[in-house]
């Protein structure tokens, strides 16, 4: 059986020829432990934009962020490969960056309305959720090697 068959035997209450693998999440750190860090990383390429556009970075930026999306799933997908994974989880948000007065931080903006601090880690993106957000509402999307695609939202109060 190759992970697709493994996965979906699984799924269907049959007997696969061994128990599928999956993880719930790979960092964008554990990625570059496994396949070896980029030659640009993604913060690289937000201080580039913010130092070339002083004025509109975060447009720019935020028009980027598909990009920096899909390689960051794309070398997901792909240390899990290399792991011998059969199957994992990815969630993705999609977020724009702002840019507020007063506040020098790299703010973000996710589709529910929640405010991200997108933080220097090793060069990933490390998103934190800003003080200022006052809900918390969380969604995701997870995507087993194109098996299958859910979305779900959540909404609770901050304590």
């Amino acid at each position: 059986m190759d992970y697709r068959e493994r996965v979906l035997a699984a799924l269907n209450l049959e007997e696969p020829d061994s128990v599928p693998t999956h993880t719930i999440y790979l960092d964008a750190n554990n990625v570059d432990n496994i396949l070896g860090k980029p030659v640009s990383t993604d913060f690289d390429l937000l201080e580039q934009t913010k130092n070339e556009n002083p004025d509109d970075w975060p447009k720019k930026m935020s028009d980027l962020l598909e990009s920096v999306e899909t390689s960051i799933f794309s070398r997901c997908v792909e240390a899990a490969i290399k792991l011998g994974l059969d199957c994992m989880q990815i969630g993705i948000v999609p977020v724009y960056f702002i840019d507020e007065l007063d506040d020098n931080r790299n703010l973000m903006k996710d589709i529910f309305g929640r405010v991200w601090e997108a933080k220097n880690n090793e060069g990933n993106f490390n998103g934190r959720r800003s003080k200022t957000c006052r809900t918390l509402l969380s969604g995701n999307c997870t995507r087993g090697y194109g098996l299958c695609c859910r979305a779900a939202a959540y909404r609770s109060q901050d304590r």
